[in-house]
């Protein structure tokens, strides 16, 4: 019986050894054909650029044409469900942007499920936001910001460009780490909610740091606070927020995913080249110039990272009365 056991062992190694040495192979050679890159949103926007300069980069290292299809609506819903549901084989990814973690707190029924239907690959960026006021408001620094709101709840408010994006929420989070009761009023784009700004029709916005920072610099509004945990080379005399309220720390980013069952083989590879053309020098000199910083997460390090985000806005979404 025992020589029965054996022999079942030993079969069960071998077949086992075929399994890890072909999905090794398997990883070696690919891509052998076009990879697709889904962008949930509309070409030319921030998130648009990153997945075609990284997408470009990654084409030239493997040989293969990368393809970037951008499929959009319903709050990057279509163009994520898309991803979600193609073969696993790391021939279709996706370039998840911060909805992917706000739209489990605030989509009722979401058609796909981040941590069922999703593997995380690699964090490609990663960039602050900054709050801006009015110049005309007599707070200047967070803490007088405050102050400020808070003798007088109910009567600021601040640009949003709808419900669920990114500054929506960091101002909601802002407010409720702050436990500060100011008006949201919502505008059709980030230009718009600027010039509400500068004319002092609202008292205040958030937005990348990339449009807002010429603004900022041109005395059109104030740079209150920038929302990352460290400052910005770009704005040095900007403090952050959380240098008021420790630990606060939100940022806008975009990381590479792909369809749950894809060999963990190709995830890995596709982490290393990802993480590879993301530590060019030049590639690193063209993001700075936006105002992000390019990432060398694993994918478990990525994967707690979107843990991280989820619970992070969660509670903001929570605060503003916008969970499902």
């Amino acid at each position: 019986m025992s020589d029965v056991w054996a022999i079942r062992n030993l079969a069960a190694a071998i077949v086992a050894a075929g399994i890890l040495t072909a999905g090794a192979a398997v990883a070696q050679t690919f891509p052998a054909k076009p990879v697709r890159i889904i962008v949930p949103l509309a070409a030319g926007g921030p998130t648009d650029a990153t997945a075609r300069r990284v997408g470009a980069a990654l084409q030239e290292r493997w040989g293969q044409p990368v393809i970037i299809e951008n499929k959009t609506g319903a709050g990057a819903q279509i163009g994520t469900d898309y991803a979600a549901k193609a073969a696993p084989d790391g021939y279709t990814l996706l370039m998840g942007t911060p909805f992917l973690v706000i739209g489990e707190s605030i989509v009722k029924d979401l058609p796909y499920d981040r941590k069922r239907d999703l593997v995380p690959i690699a964090l490609v960026e990663s960039g602050t936001l900054v709050i801006v006021t009015t110049p005309s408001l007599p707070a200047k620094t967070v803490p007088e910001f405050i102050a400020h709101a808070k003798a007088n709840p109910g009567k600021l408010s601040y640009a949003s460009v709808g419900n669920g994006t990114i500054s929506h929420m960091t101002m909601e989070l802002f407010k409720a780490s702050a436990g500060l009761d100011i008006l949201n009023v919502p505008y059709r784009g980030t230009g718009p909610a600027m010039l509400a700004v500068m004319s002092g029709e609202v008292h205040a916005t958030v937005d990348a740091l990339t449009t807002a920072g010429a603004q900022v610099e041109g005395g059109k509004v104030h740079g209150l606070a920038v929302t990352a945990s460290k400052r910005s080379p770009m704005l040095p005399n900007v403090p952050t927020v959380g240098e008021t309220l420790p630990g606060f720390d939100a940022q806008f980013w975009a990381g590479l995913l792909a369809p749950a069952g894809t060999p963990k083989d190709i995830v890995a590879k596709i982490n290393a080249d990802v993480r590879a053309v993301l530590a060019a020098p030049a590639m690193k000199e063209q993001f700075a110039k936006l105002g992000t910083d390019t990432s060398d997460m694993t994918p478990e390090q990525y994967g707690k990272f979107l843990d991280d985000q989820a619970a992070l806005f969660a509670r903001a979404a929570k605060a503003a009365g916008l969970t499902q």
